[in-house]
């Protein structure tokens, strides 16, 4: 019995052992997580500080343009913020820049208008032509036939006394010359045979394409893109400059011809108008499908408002312009403007005139500006 005891003991001495352990275990698990969660919270109090500290510092710089270390000085705060620049007036003639290809001044598809047999191709590729010339012709056999038999015809109509036929015979002989005509093919102006794809004994049926093209190249003419906010300069019997990349040092004196009433937009989504310009006296060695750069030049003067393109943001689809006023304060101005080259823009609409200040900000950065004012406090 005694041995039995001991036993029993035994066991409940390694049960508690057991239980303390697993205390021990639970209280170093809790210890752990509390100083987890310490440390967590820690962080966060530093995080939220940071956030809180950079949001101050940015807050006050927006409102005071410095640091709260840096020495407040009004006037040097504004000449390091701005830049200033006046705006200026120009008083000049509108250039307008064009650029195109010319073209034959008038061109001819010279087409026969009746079917048959080409009897005769009276000019070569190249051959000088006079307006009236008949330049191919078809049989007109049957034309010819026509025509005589209706004569024919009314001689008897007028023996017979019936004045209801003659009229028709008369009608049906007017409109035999005209298909006797259509047999010729005739040049309309004076010019030169710019191609020509026919020979004798071809068949020739109606609706058949151009064989024959006649060119007049005395004068030369193109189409040229002019913009929605120039068409207003320009004006019918307006000269044109032009320069040829293919004649070197050589230049054109061209005339504005034809000026369209309507316009259209063209592929950037801009509205244009397409102005005919005239070259009366080509100068030697022109041709047509050569390209060319010119102006055209206003023949009147014109006043206009020049700025700085650096005094030009965006505010969505407004063109703004800092303004300053006499007080000294700055005023935000909506624009519209036209790009001239070289940091030119004219100003179009909108509250500035010739004098008027306009500042220009400097690029200088927040994150710039708290680099430089650690620095400055080291």
């Amino acid at each position: 019995m005694a041995d039995i005891y001991k036993d029993d003991d035994v066991k409940e001495v390694g049960k508690n052992t057991t239980v303390d352990t697993e205390s021990q275990v639970r209280l170093e698990i809790k210890k752990k997580l509390k100083k987890k969660r310490r440390k967590r919270l820690i962080t966060w109090i530093i995080v939220l500080l940071i956030i809180f500290g950079a949001s101050y510092l940015y807050s006050f710089y927006q409102t005071n343009k410095r640091l709260p270390w840096q020495e407040e000085s009004v006037g040097s705060l504004i000449q390091e913020t701005y830049t200033e620049t006046l705006v200026t007036e120009e008083i000049t003639q509108p250039t307008v820049n064009i650029s195109g290809s010319l073209s034959a001044y008038d061109l001819q598809d010279v087409i026969l208008r009746t079917s048959g047999a080409i009897t005769s191709v009276n000019f070569d590729e190249g051959d000088v032509v006079k307006k009236g010339d008949i330049l191919a012709t078809v049989d007109d056999t049957n034309q010819q036939y026509m025509i005589a038999k209706l004569e024919s015809d009314i001689e008897s109509a007028k023996l017979s006394g019936n004045a209801n036929e003659l009229k028709l015979l008369e009608l049906q002989l007017t409109n035999a010359k005209n298909n006797l005509e259509y047999t010729k093919a005739v040049a309309n102006f004076d010019g030169v045979v710019a191609y020509q794809g026919w020979e004798a004994g071809d068949y020739n049926t109606v609706g058949d394409t151009s064989n024959m093209i006649i060119a007049d190249l005395s004068k030369f003419k193109s189409t040229v893109e002019i913009d929605e906010m120039d068409i207003n300069n320009i004006k019918v019997g307006q000269i044109a400059i032009l320069n040829f990349d293919s004649l070197p040092g050589v230049t054109a004196e061209a005339v504005v011809t034809k000026i369209p009433m309507l316009g259209r937009y063209n592929s950037q989504g801009f509205g244009v108008m397409d102005v005919e310009i005239t070259i009366n006296n080509p100068p030697e060695g022109l041709r047509t499908g050569f390209t060319f750069n010119g102006t055209i030049k206003g023949d009147q003067e014109i006043k206009r408002i020049i700025i700085d393109q650096a005094t030009i943001s965006q505010s969505g689809d407004d063109s703004i312009v800092t303004k300053k006023m006499e007080d000294g304060s700055l005023k935000d101005v909506v624009v519209k403007v036209k790009y001239l080259g070289e940091s030119k823009c004219q100003v179009l609409s909108g509250d500035i005139l010739a004098g008027d200040t306009l500042v220009i900000k400097n690029n200088l950065t927040f994150q710039e500006e708290m680099s430089n004012g650690m620095m400055g406090r080291n």
